[in-house]
């Protein structure tokens, strides 16, 4: 994977929408929660994807903690990664470090890649009110990653 650090993508598509792509290696939770920010704060300039190289299961407690937001998830479709190969995109957003050390494929080498890395809450076990603290703040991390990509390469 190639990491970039430019201001901006400069090529506009034919639409004028920027395609973006968010990766996981399996556990779809902070997938699903950038995704729903990311379609909720750049709803008219992207189109946004989710692929995971490891079939996993949607996480119910993401869609939860996007509810209190009045942000609903439950529509988001998580492809594999193959499904989507055809495609040419413009970023492509990762979170996690094992996925980011280990993926066998990316797609559009063009695309600038951003990584923010964040734990992830759908293997931690404890009772309800840590594992509410741990996805809240997992959620917050990833609202603020979200506002920062848009302000960065949508300003």
């Amino acid at each position: 994977m190639r990491e970039k650090t430019d201001d901006k993508l400069t090529q506009v598509r034919e639409d004028g929408k920027t395609k973006i792509m968010i990766l996981c290696g399996g556990k779809v939770c902070r997938t699903q929660m950038a995704h729903g920010y990311l379609e909720f704060y750049l709803r008219d300039k992207a189109d946004v994807y989710s692929a995971y190289v490891q079939p996993g299961e949607a996480d119910p407690r993401a869609a939860d903690m996007m509810a209190e937001e009045g942000i609903d998830i439950t529509h988001i479709k998580v492809h594999p990664i193959d499904d989507l190969e055809h495609m040419t995109f413009d970023y492509i957003i990762s979170f996690s470090d094992e996925f980011r050390m280990n993926c066998p494929f990316v797609p559009s080498e063009r695309a600038v890649y951003v990584h923010e890395s964040l734990p992830n809450p759908s293997g931690f076990e404890g009772g309800e009110e840590q594992l509410y603290e741990l996805y809240h703040h997992v959620q917050i991390a990833i609202r603020n990653f979200c506002l920062d990509f848009k302000k960065k390469y949508f300003a």
